[in-house]
């Protein structure tokens, strides 16, 4: 879909299909802010090592009671992560999009003329509070003590599940009993199974009482392969795009601000209100 005029039908039409069903947007100012931090760039991350070392030079300056809650701060502080924003709000992920003004600089062609919206039906994908907890035993307990663990150990079997690496069907079996408990729709077991056979998409809304999240309404998408081409085959093949042409911007923040879409409302911190006070008065 694509919007070249009229800013009040890009506002009805985004606003109309929330109504629709369950979708969740992203708003986003060229084509590579649809990958994670993790693989966007040519960086060779090493996603373990950085969790760990996060947990073991950063853990003083906060607390977080979930695997989830530690990938989320890790990544709003400004570590890569796997962890991709999206929002329930169309309107919120379009002030996104619009953010940064184009400089006509960008490598890519389209990314010039156009700001995108991505959206996606949680009905059609996964839709979880979390990820399954794994335990595995070792002489002396159970080794899964710290938060840390916790998150490496729920990530590896998550890959492992949706790339078809499990040893045993009982094995299976135990980790998509697993995602039923953590369910937020009404999948049941086999249509789980069917979802994660043909790689849908898995969302995560945690629940946390972080100021940003909750102003964003907004939630997770947890990608299972951080391998980059089939990354995007995945991503493409679940989500649907708007186009929104550069010449709208201007006509459509202003209705935005009206609307109380602004980022003095969705970036609740002084740092972010100073940056964006001097970047409304540039």
């Amino acid at each position: 879909m694509e919007y070249n005029e009229d800013c009040n039908r890009v506002i009805n039409d985004l606003i109309n299909k929330s109504l629709q069903g369950k979708y969740v947007f992203r708003g986003y100012n060229t084509k590579n802010q649809i990958f994670p931090n993790l693989i966007r760039d040519n960086t060779n991350y090493n996603e373990k090592i950085l969790i760990m070392k996060f947990m073991k030079y950063g853990s003083r300056f906060f607390k977080a009671d979930s695997p989830i809650e530690l990938l989320s701060t890790a990544q709003h502080y400004g570590l890569p992560t796997r962890l991709l924003d999206f929002t329930y709000n169309p309107l919120i992920a379009l002030s996104f999009a619009l953010y940064n003004e184009k400089d006509g600089n960008e490598e890519n062609l389209d990314d010039r003329d156009y700001y995108y919206i991505r959206y996606a039906n949680l009905d059609d994908n996964i839709y979880l509070s979390d990820l399954p907890d794994v335990i595995k035993f070792y002489v002396g307990g159970y080794n899964n003590e710290n938060v840390g663990k916790k998150l490496l150990m729920k990530l590896e079997s998550f890959e492992r599940v949706f790339k078809g690496e499990i040893s045993t069907d009982n094995e299976l079996k135990d980790y998509i009993k697993g995602l039923e408990m953590c369910l937020l729709n009404e999948d049941n077991y086999d249509i789980i199974a069917n979802k994660i056979k043909n790689n849908a998409l898995v969302f995560i809304d945690p629940n946390l009482s972080n100021d940003r999240v909750v102003m964003q309404q907004g939630l997770f998408m947890m990608p299972h392969t951080i391998e980059k081409v089939t990354y995007e085959s995945m991503i493409y093949k679940n989500t649907k795009e708007i186009r929104i042409h550069r010449n709208l911007r201007n006509n459509l923040i202003e209705i935005l601000d009206k609307l109380g879409y602004n980022a003095f409302r969705l970036m609740p911190d002084l740092s972010s209100v100073c940056k964006e006070i001097v970047r409304n008065t540039i």
